[in-house]
Order: C-alpha cells, then structure tokens, then sequence
C-alpha cells in the first residue's frame, strides 16, 4: 500500500503516559499537549494502534520541536519516539518489517555520564540494533502516576537478540547493570532442562534429588529419600478412678442406699415389712456393708394405743392394794354406835 505525502509522525507507547492507569488519554489531550510545544495548529491528528500513539505533525519544524522538547502531559514531560519501536527499517529499504523487539534497561551508570556515549557503546562494542533513543527513566510516585525526578536508569528498546546479554557490562570505567526480560531462561519443572516449560515438555520425569529418569522427588523410588521411622503406637489412655480418701468414711446417698428388712422368727419366716429389726442391712455403692444402728423407740403420744394400755394397767394395779382410807372411816363408825 502506497504511503501519503506527508510528514512522518513520532510515537508515544501509551503505558509510559502520565495517570494513564487512572484515566486513558484522549486525541484532544495529546493533540493540544503537542501545539503546546510545535505551535498552534501544528497538529494534524492522534491515533493510538494496539497500545501505541501516532502523534500526526504538519511541518517537519513542527516535527523536529516535538522531538527535542517533547510534550507536557498532565503536568509531567514525556519525549516521543522518532520511529516506530515495535518496528525495524532495514537500511535502503522504506518497508517496515515486524520484528521482535525487547526493552532493555541500563543502570548503575552516574547520570553525569552522557547518553550519547552509551548509545555509542551499544552500536559499536555490543552491536545491538537500537529502535528508539535512550530514555532517562522517571520515579512513580505510590499510585504509578509518572513524576519529574529521574532514577538514573536509562532503557532503550533494541531488536531482541539471539542470545540473552550478559546482566553486566564494562561501559567506561563504570560497570553497568543489563536487564531485558529474555535473560530469564525458563526451566521445565518435568525433565529440569531449560529453553522450554513443563507443558509442551515431552521427556520423561526427572528427580530433582538422585537427577535419574522416572520418578519425581520424594517417592519412595528415589534412593535418597530420608526413610523416618514410624513411632510406637501410643499407650491406652485409663480412665481416672475416684476413691475415697483413708480419713474419710464411706457416704451413702438416700438414692444408692438400699435397706433390706429382714424379720426372723422363732418356727417361722415372716415377710419383711419395713419395720425396724436387727436384721436390717445397708449396702453402699463402693460394695463396702455398713452396721445399722436400731433406732430408738418412739416417744409416746397422748391418745396413742399404747398410752391407752399403760392407763389401764395402772387403774388394774391400783384395784388390787387395800383401800386403807375405807377401812378407817368404818371403825370410827362403828364405834360411834356402840357408844
């Protein structure tokens, strides 16, 4: 497809944008932050493609004002891309070709140090084709809004390489830090060998512990798995017994106590009718027999039965002694009639 006359437009990657996790930006956001900058109606469009801007300008002065003083956008300073860094121009070839890309990150670098020197270092010591400038990375505050001070790092995006860099590197007198995210070898969690992940992993399981074929670490197949005796079972647990104390005598309740009424008689056996008799025995609970004491007799009550019969024993008795006062009385009479 054939490309329109026009001016070529510079690219912001809408992640790095200001408060963008709170509020996505709009096309007339960005386009009055860029005539801010350019000049007014320097702008001819925004567009934002799979989470990258195309920022339109009409002049290629417009253009150029943009790329060395950048844009502020809500409050924070933010520089564009010169070109597409999702993207790479072969030299003498206008066609774009899509290629992998990765962001790499430098650090433990002075920020005194200049940034064309480390571009320098990149292109002729490592070699790297670069997709945009070097960028000084800016702190977040705690909700990840962008701020106006500078870390010190600096990130680059580069075509990603063969082989992962080294994660440092000689720049100067200084040794810098490297960091792109395919320095990460994964490593299978099945056969532990790396370039590849346990999902698409065809070998068989591997032992992390004897590294011999078969068997995962430890199974009781693995012949350095620890091997912990079993403890003894535990003794059986006894259920406390309550006994009564060597000072104490054995109590008996009205509810466990159980009396036994039992009447003998001479020449016969008479049924046992709750009366009072010496053969009445207690049996307690503790399986212990306890002497029963004969209760006391009753005392009399006026009115009773055997109120009544003491009365008339007393009453027979006093029938039976001489009435000396009758006696008397008649001598005196007769003497009286003899007179």
């Amino acid at each position: 497809m054939a490309a329109l006359e026009r001016t070529a437009p510079v690219f912001f990657i809408n992640k790095n944008l200001p408060g963008v996790e709170e509020k996505n930006v709009a096309v007339s956001e960005i386009c009055q932050a860029a005539e801010r900058t350019g000049g007014f109606e320097s702008v001819d469009g925004a567009q934002k493609i799979r989470g990258l801007w195309r920022l339109y300008p009409k002049t290629e002065e417009a253009r150029m004002k943009l790329l060395t003083g950048g844009l502020v956008l809500r409050g924070t300073t933010v520089m564009p891309y010169d070109t597409n860094p999702f993207l790479l121009r072969p030299a003498g070839n206008e066609t774009q070709i899509e290629k992998p890309t990765t962001k790499l990150i430098i650090g433990d670098i002075p920020m005194s140090c200049a940034n064309e020197e480390i571009e320098k270092w990149l292109h002729e010591r490592m070699k790297l084709a670069t997709r945009s400038k070097l960028i000084e990375e800016r702190d977040r505050d705690e909700h990840g809004k962008l701020t106006r001070w500078k870390t010190g790092r600096r990130f680059i995006y580069i075509e990603t390489p063969e082989t992962p860099l080294p994660k440092s590197a000689t720049i100067g007198i200084y040794r810098a830090s490297l960091y792109h995210k395919e320095q990460r070898v994964p490593t299978c969690s099945k056969c532990l060998s790396q370039g590849h992940h346990a999902s698409t992993c065809g070998k068989p399981v591997k032992c992390r512990q004897c590294l011999r074929d078969g068997h995962k670490a430890g199974s009781e197949e693995c012949e350095l798995t620890p091997t912990t005796p079993q403890p003894p079972p535990p003794p059986p647990v006894e259920e406390p017994t309550t006994q009564p104390a060597l000072n104490q005598a054995p109590t008996c309740t009205a509810k466990q106590t159980k009396i036994t009424f039992a009447v003998k008689e001479r020449g016969s056996k008479s049924r046992a009718t709750g009366g009072t008799g010496k053969g009445r025995s207690r049996s307690c609970s503790n399986g212990k027999r306890k002497p029963s004491r004969s209760p006391s007799p009753a005392p009399l009550q006026l009115g009773s039965k055997s109120a009544r019969v003491n009365e008339l024993e007393g009453q027979h008795t006093t029938s039976k002694e001489p009435d000396t006062t009758n006696t008397d009385g008649m001598a005196k009479e007769m003497e009286t009639a003899a007179s």
